[in-house]
């Protein structure tokens, strides 16, 4: 027996988001290794490594745990490569003000660099991809990210909104 027409446009859909996804993940991964081939072996990093400094960038200096929470993964698995990014002077660690059993992580200048540095590249990555478009498929690239804009500004209202209804 065949879907429901509700059925098969929701696979339709979920097959489009799907696509989506996977072309941001590999855009993503070739950037980060057209990034790696950059490096000389001193420099270079895992994508544990830059996973946490990324997350670092978006949220600012965090505690481990939330760090782990972050990138969905345990405190004790999170811990050996902050240690590697210490020793890198990429991280400093420091202890919380109120709570001295709690440590703080947060990007040094050297690992803001690299962090700016992986940014070039992805850009770089990405306008190279741009301008190997037509103007149609340029106009068409620009209407999906203008589209993809509003609705993310509409969802940080959203939650904006509901924070506040909370917070009364």
């Amino acid at each position: 027996m065949e879907g429901t027409g509700s059925e098969v446009a929701g696979a339709a859909r979920s097959a489009l988001i799907h696509r989506v996804l996977s072309v941001q993940e590999a855009m993503r991964e070739d950037a980060f290794a057209h990034f790696g081939t950059r490096l000389s072996g001193a420099e270079a990093t895992s994508l544990a490594q830059t996973r946490i400094l990324f997350q670092l960038r978006a949220a600012g200096p965090l505690a481990v745990r939330d760090l782990a929470a972050r990138l969905k993964v345990t405190a004790p698995a999170v811990s050996p490569v902050v240690d590697q990014l210490v020793r890198r002077q990429m991280l400093s660690r420091g202890e919380q003000a109120d709570d001295r059993r709690v440590t703080i992580v947060d990007l040094t200048p050297k690992g803001r660099a690299f962090i700016d540095s992986a940014l070039l590249v992805r850009n770089e990555r990405l306008l190279a991809a741009l301008a190997r478009l037509n103007e149609g498929e340029l106009a068409t690239v620009v209407d999906a990210f203008d589209i993809l804009s509003r609705v993310n500004g509409e969802m940080r209202r959203e939650e904006r909104d509901h924070q506040r209804a909370l917070v009364r």
